[in-house]
């Protein structure tokens, strides 16, 4: 490397390529450009996102969609606040809905409408999609019917929305479930064993 320009500098803003990809901007929006420094997707987002499952969440008239590689809508913006996608799922807001969370899939069908969960990460704690880990995710629970004395709490769903189980008193602290060696239930209550770096 001789640290001549690749690119040379003309942006207020870049970030880190992703996939062949950059978001970038002029001053006046963001757009997509290519490792060349060509315009790859022009647009001039109010916001962007990487993409993710081939489809990257982008903000457009005060609302967010998702747009393929080609830089079409795939999924219309109509979303308050979305996730990017893993695993063939994202977590969406809807602008005018009064819910929580609904969770959708690539073609923007709900699987999970208006729920009572909220992804563990929002977007502005820096994480742009929640995470799965072996098809769950770990979400906060406003209220839970099954165990009502708990209220507000944690708990893991699978990608159909369903909920697999809660976070009880048998583990010592709210963990994720990447802390988790493994886990089960007896008698219908959980217990965990933590990684041994997390106890």
């Amino acid at each position: 490397p001789t640290g001549a320009y690749q690119i040379k500098p003309r942006f207020t803003e870049a970030r880190p390529f992703v996939d062949g990809l950059a978001i970038v901007s002029e001053g006046y929006g963001y757009i997509y450009i290519d490792t060349s420094g060509e315009i790859a997707i022009s647009g001039g987002f109010e916001e962007a996102n990487e993409f993710c499952d081939d489809l990257a969440a982008v903000k457009s008239w005060g609302a967010w969609g998702y747009i393929d590689r080609s830089g079409n809508f795939v999924i219309q913006p109509i979303y308050d606040m979305v996730y990017s996608f893993s695993d063939g799922v994202a977590f969406v807001l809807d602008l005018d809905g009064e819910g929580g969370y609904s969770l959708i899939d690539t073609d923007g069908n709900y699987i999970l409408e208006e729920s009572i969960y909220t992804p563990e990460y929002t977007p502005n704690d820096g994480e742009s999609s929640a995470r799965w880990v072996e098809g769950l995710c770990c979400v906060k629970a406003a209220v839970d019917d099954s165990y009502p004395q708990l209220g507000f709490g944690y708990a893991y769903i699978n990608k159909n929305g369903e909920k697999v189980f809660l976070i009880l008193r048998w583990i010592s602290r709210l963990t994720r479930i990447w802390d988790v060696r493994r886990y089960g239930t007896v008698r219908g209550r959980l217990w965990a064993e933590l990684l041994p770096e997390k106890q």
